[in-house]
C-alpha cells in the first residue's frame, strides 16, 4: 500500500517563499481552498538592480508612487512615478541607474513631482506579466519594499507568491479580500523621535500648544526640515490607519 506523504509545512525557495503574519507560511491561498477571485495585498522586497528600488533604499523617508507602467518594446517599459519630495530634480539621479535610460519630471504638485521613466524590465516583472494576475495601481514603494494590490483567482495567486519567493524578494501577505493580516506603520527612528516630541510639547493639540517654529527650536532643526518631516509621518500614519480599516 502506498502512502500519500503530507505536505511540508515549511515555505519553498529556502525559506523565502509564501509567508504570512509572523513569520509563519501562509496557507490562506493553498489550492486546497475554492478557486475564488481574491484580492490580496502583498509586501514584497523590489527586484534587485531595479532603480525604483534602489532609488528608494537609498532616500529611505521617501514614497515613491508606480503611477502605471506600460510595456513599450521587447524589454523596455515606460512608467510615470511619483516621489513625495519635490526639492530637487531626481530625474538626473535616476538616469544614473544602470537600468534606466530616460527620466523626465514631467509634473510638480506642492511636495510631490511626477516623472516619465523610461527603463528594462527585470526577469522578476517580467514572469509577473506573463502570470494572468491583475495589479492594481499606485503601486507604493518605500525603503526599497513594494505594497502590491493583486487581484487573481487563488491558485494564480500562489503562483505569483512563488514567483516572488523564487526572485529572493520575501512576499508578506498583508491582506486578503479586505481582511487585514499585517498592517504596520513604519516611521524611521528620526521620523519616529520628532512625532514623539511633537506630541508630547502639545503640536496636534485643538488648540497647538506650541507652534511649528517652536518645535523646531526645541529639536534644532529648521522649520521647512521639521515641516516635511511630519508630513511624511502624516501620511504615514494616515495610510496605516486606511490599511488597517480596509
Amino acid at each position: 500500500m502506498t502512502t500519500t506523504p503530507r505536505r511540508s509545512s515549511r515555505p519553498r525557495n529556502g525559506g523565502r517563499g509564501v509567508r504570512g503574519p509572523g513569520n509563519r507560511p501562509s496557507s490562506v491561498l493553498e489550492s486546497r481552498l475554492p478557486d475564488h477571485v481574491v484580492v490580496a495585498k502583498i509586501a514584497a522586497r523590489a527586484p534587485p538592480n531595479c532603480w525604483y528600488g534602489d532609488f528608494s533604499r537609498r532616500h529611505r523617508d521617501f514614497v515613491v508612487n508606480v503611477i502605471n507602467a506600460q510595456p513599450v518594446s521587447g524589454i523596455d517599459i515606460v512608467g510615470e512615478f511619483e516621489i513625495d519630495d519635490s526639492s530637487a530634480d531626481w530625474g538626473k539621479e535616476i538616469t544614473t541607474f544602470p537600468n534606466v535610460l530616460e527620466a523626465d519630471r514631467i509634473e510638480t504638485i506642492s511636495d510631490t513631482a511626477r516623472y516619465r521613466v523610461r527603463y528594462r524590465r527585470t526577469p522578476m516583472v517580467s514572469r509577473l506579466t506573463r502570470s494572468g494576475v491583475l495589479f492594481r495601481f499606485p503601486v507604493m514603494i518605500r525603503n526599497g519594499m513594494m505594497y502590491w494590490e493583486m487581484v487573481a483567482r487563488r491558485s494564480k495567486m500562489s503562483r505569483v507568491m512563488r514567483i516572488f519567493g523564487g526572485a529572493g524578494a520575501d512576499p508578506r501577505l498583508v491582506s486578503l479580500n479586505g481582511s487585514s493580516l499585517r498592517p504596520v506603520p513604519q516611521l524611521t527612528p528620526v521620523q519616529r523621535a520628532l512625532f514623539h516630541e511633537a506630541l508630547a510639547s502639545g503640536y496636534f493639540d485643538v488648540p497647538r500648544r506650541i507652534t511649528l517654529t517652536q518645535l523646531a527650536g526645541k529639536v534644532s532643526r529648521n522649520k521647512s526640515s521639521v515641516s516635511k518631516t511630519l508630513h511624511r509621518v502624516e501620511r504615514k500614519l494616515v495610510e496605516f490607519v486606511t490599511t488597517a480599516g480596509a
